[in-house]
């Protein structure tokens, strides 16, 4: 690649750091704002609901996909 130039992959990778510093800005500020809040008896589910989010995020945010060996024999694809 030309100096000065971007490819869909360098911007691929420049929106997954922006999406990365994002995330970790937003994992940062929302415990401070969520502080504040009194839930009342509603606690628990607040509490169990956040959790819920955060492993949707974290199974989200990884490669799911069935990684394909050099090699392999499987086609069903």
């Amino acid at each position: 690649m030309k100096s000065f130039q971007f490819g869909s992959v360098e911007l691929h990778s420049l929106l997954k750091g922006l999406g990365v510093a994002l995330a970790g800005a937003l994992i940062v500020w929302i415990p401070t704002a969520l502080s504040g809040i009194d839930f009342g008896v509603w606690t628990p589910l607040a509490v169990s609901l956040a959790s819920v989010f955060v492993n949707f995020l974290r199974l989200w945010s990884n490669d799911n996909r069935p990684s394909i060996k050099q090699g392999s024999t499987f086609t069903n694809i």
